[in-house]
């Protein structure tokens, strides 16, 4: 039986985003599941170092596995991550990490946290 780390660790190692004054955007939405499409709960997120001109903020959501992907159609507790610009312009930077724990039944160790890093342009 082979066993695998959970599709939706394919996660970018930086994020560039360009935003107006006041305005609220995603920056990812993702759930944890593994091949066999079992989970292990929604992705943990660390804020490792905050932004100075806006607020980084994280809400559970349905995340529904979209067609052609595997689990396709499937539905868990999904992640999401927002920024939301302060009202000065500028250049904001601020770094996260998220991590894809495993269902205990799972032999293969977690890739452990996994760091992004954040750069917000707002106009």
């Amino acid at each position: 039986m082979m066993f695998g780390i959970p599709f939706a660790v394919s996660l970018e190692k930086e994020k560039n985003i360009t935003v107006n004054t006041g305005e609220r955007v995603r920056i990812w939405f993702g759930a944890n599941y593994g091949r066999r499409c079992a989970t292990a709960g929604p992705p943990l997120f660390k804020l490792a170092s905050v932004p100075t001109l806006g607020e980084v903020s994280t809400e559970e959501a349905t995340y529904v596995v979209p067609t052609g992907e595997h689990c396709a159609g499937n539905s868990y507790t999904g992640l999401r991550v927002w920024y939301k610009a302060g009202l000065a312009t500028g250049t904001d930077t601020f770094s996260y990490t998220l991590e894809f724990p495993h269902e205990a039944s799972n032999p293969t160790p977690s890739k452990g946290s996994q760091p992004v890093t954040a750069t917000s342009t707002i106009k």
